[in-house]
């Protein structure tokens, strides 16, 4: 009994004395924004680093990587999990190919390059090999021309119907939000049409390739599906359904039957769903299911 009443006291004075003397953290500052929600109020001190751009947030930033830097340090057991990651992580990577007009697109990471390309080749048809990491291709698109150090994601999001346009985002540092991007592929050169960082999904080229329709997310007004006519102004992109819906709706859209009919769902969390469909000539929707 006198062992068990004396062991925590013990023990805090090995612990404490194991412990190396960290200097202490850089401060924080503390503004606290209260948001009340289904009658319960959430007190957040920190909403403020949320603005990820701000001078503020980005030199909070570097202070506590440099405090990092101080505790972790190089060690023996950090140099362990990087030469394993590196071993799981750093191999040969090519994605599934996609035909759009005469060419087949597809990405590649070779072992030793930090991020993967988008590459294409001439379409073979029929039961062409699959592209191979010991062959050269065309680049269509690089990280490097779009960020030195390597901080960017390009993702292929869809080719117009004669393959001569393709539609890519651009995700910087490991963001939710992306931008979009039209690339000409003829000409290898963008067009003026760019929708901005923002949440995006559901992309669907319009049959002439003149436009095309995409679900944007916002943050505050909620999901809404949107058609962009090349050439034009993507703030003035009109409205095509969705409004109402509020910002933990998620909607998405599914042509059928060659675009005829166009089937849009909202997903209100896990357990409910409302069903429209859409009149792929008229335009006219109608419930399916509420």
């Amino acid at each position: 009994m006198r062992l068990g009443a004396r062991f925590p006291a013990l023990a805090a004075v090995w612990i404490a004395a194991c412990v190396p003397d960290f200097p202490p953290p850089p401060d924080s500052r503390v503004e606290t924004v209260v948001d009340t929600l289904h009658g319960v109020a959430f007190a957040d001190d920190y909403r403020w680093l949320e603005d990820q751009d701000a001078p503020e947030t980005r030199s909070w930033i570097t202070r506590q990587n440099a405090y990092a830097e101080e505790i972790v340090g190089e060690s023996s057991l950090r140099d362990h999990f990087r030469t394993r990651l590196r071993e799981l992580t750093d191999r040969d990577d090519v994605g599934a190919t996609r035909k759009a007009g005469d060419w087949e697109y597809f990405t590649m990471r070779r072992a030793g390059e930090e991020l993967e390309r988008i590459y294409r080749r001439p379409a073979a048809g029929g039961d062409a090999d699959e592209p191979s990491v010991d062959r050269e291709y065309d680049i269509v698109l690089d990280p490097v021309d779009f960020d030195a150090e390597l901080r960017v994601q390009l993702t292929m999001m869809g080719f117009s119907s004669d393959g001569r346009l393709m539609a890519y985002s651009v995700r910087q540092g490991g963001a939710d939000e992306i931008a979009v991007h039209i690339r000409d592929l003829e000409t290898g050169e963008d067009l003026p049409d760019r929708l901005p960082n923002a949440l995006y999904g559901g992309f669907d080229w319009d049959d002439d390739g003149d436009g095309f329709t995409y679900v944007h997310r916002d943050r505050y007004e909620g999901p809404r599906i949107r058609h962009h006519v090349l050439g034009t102004d993507p703030g003035a992109d009109a409205l095509i359904w969705g409004e109402g819906y509020p910002p933990t709706t998620f909607i998405g859209r599914t042509e059928v039957a060659d675009g005829r009919w166009v089937l849009l769902n909202a997903n209100h969390g896990w357990a409910r769903q409302d069903w429209f469909v859409q009149d792929g000539r008229t335009g006219r929707i109608q419930p399916i299911v509420e």
